[in-house]
């Protein structure tokens, strides 16, 4: 093997990559679940999948082409880290937050932190060379690949006694960054001239967010943790006029037992007024404001729906911060964020006899590169 696939070879195995550790931050009561690999599994993983030994491809690739009367020697190497975990716990300590309303609050943090490492170093590359007494040919070519996702977020939920939303802020930072490069080598010697171009070719992205801060304070306490706790039904008998949490549908045009079916004891309704039905529903109302029939299944079915044209009922529960079709009021957000973002890409031609060409290989070598900061 001559010094220069050696050189190969040996820069084929020093491929190493490296990804930030995670470590758990909370108390050690916390509850913290998450995800790893480790890439330097991935060939093994591909194979127990798919059955195929890409180091056995190499190996046929390289037998086919001492067959064939030259050597070819190929390689590729895949290392990282992938981790995703999720720590969340309770601090019991009491604190006083004012509400959107203005009214101050003794509340407790329910603490929940993101930390997300994805580090990737993909490398491959092969040689080839071929001897006929003086003349030979050499190709060697190089690609790389390294991807890098940071994610570090903790988000504080301001909770009662009795689990009611008060608000929340979130804290966050990240990173994402990609880069890849190609080198390419070719020597040809024959008739005692000497050919050897050289091609290289790279870019390289970035997102950087160095902080976003949000504070989310609500107009009055939120109850979703309850929601989230309980186990979903379709019992239509839990739903009543009197609850807060009827979902309503509006639609450009309805109709009682609309088209063709009749005794059928429900609205039909046309969403977009395009002359068809849409959809069904038990009950609907209709907005001489806003032009629009407001439609839900939440209140059963009745034959005395046929006469519910005229009811306000979406209007009641609007007002009252259900899911009717006006504003929901969730309360105030405000914060600020900062980014930067970064590319950079280059090309480079050498080695080749332009001026037998008149061609200037200057134009061909181009480098591009900025950041962009973004604030708000």
């Amino acid at each position: 093997m001559s010094n220069r696939l050696l050189s190969a070879a040996i820069c084929l195995l020093m491929l190493t990559s490296m990804a930030p550790t995670v470590t758990a931050v909370g108390p050690p009561d916390s509850v913290i679940w998450g995800i790893s690999y480790d890439w330097t599994n991935y060939e093994n993983d591909i194979e127990e999948m798919t059955g195929i030994d890409t180091n056995a491809v190499n190996e046929d690739l390289e037998a086919a082409a001492d067959y064939a009367g030259f050597l070819l020697e190929s390689d590729q190497v895949v290392s990282g880290m992938t981790e995703f975990f999720i720590e969340s716990w309770d601090d019991d300590e009491p604190v006083e937050i004012t509400d959107a309303s203005g009214v101050t609050h003794e509340v407790t943090k329910r603490m929940t932190e993101l930390t997300v490492r994805h580090g990737i170093l993909g490398d491959m590359g092969f040689t080839a060379a071929w001897t006929d007494e003086n003349e030979s040919i050499d190709i060697w070519m190089s690609a790389s690949m390294e991807e890098l996702f940071v994610i570090d977020a903790a988000y504080i939920e301001y909770v009662d006694e009795d689990l009611m939303v008060y608000g929340g802020d979130l804290e966050m930072s990240g990173e994402f960054a990609l880069e890849s490069s190609l080198e390419f080598n070719i020597q040809v010697i024959a008739a005692n001239e000497v050919l050897a171009p050289e091609l290289g070719m790279g870019f390289t992205v970035s997102f950087e967010i160095p902080s976003i801060n949000s504070e989310w304070r609500a107009d009055e306490p939120l109850d979703y943790l309850h929601h989230l706790s309980e186990e979903p039904t379709d019992d239509p008998d839990d739903s009543s006029n009197n609850s807060s949490d009827v979902y309503w549908a509006d639609a450009g045009h309805c109709e009682w037992e609309g088209d063709d079916w009749d005794g059928d004891t429900r609205w039909y309704c046309d969403y977009d007024s395009d002359g068809y039905f849409d959809d069904w529903w038990f009950y609907c109302e209709w907005n001489d404001n806003e032009y629009l029939w407001y439609c839900t299944d939440d209140f059963g079915q009745s034959e005395e729906y046929e006469f519910s044209e005229g009811n306000t009922e979406h209007l009641n529960y609007t007002e009252d911060g259900g899911s009717g079709g006006g504003e929901y009021h969730s309360g105030l957000v405000e914060g600020d964020f900062s980014t930067i973002t970064g590319y950079s890409m280059m090309l480079s031609i050498e080695g080749i006899p332009a001026e037998d060409f008149d061609i200037n290989l200057d134009a061909f070598n181009v480098q591009l590169s900025d950041s962009i900061p973004g604030q708000g």
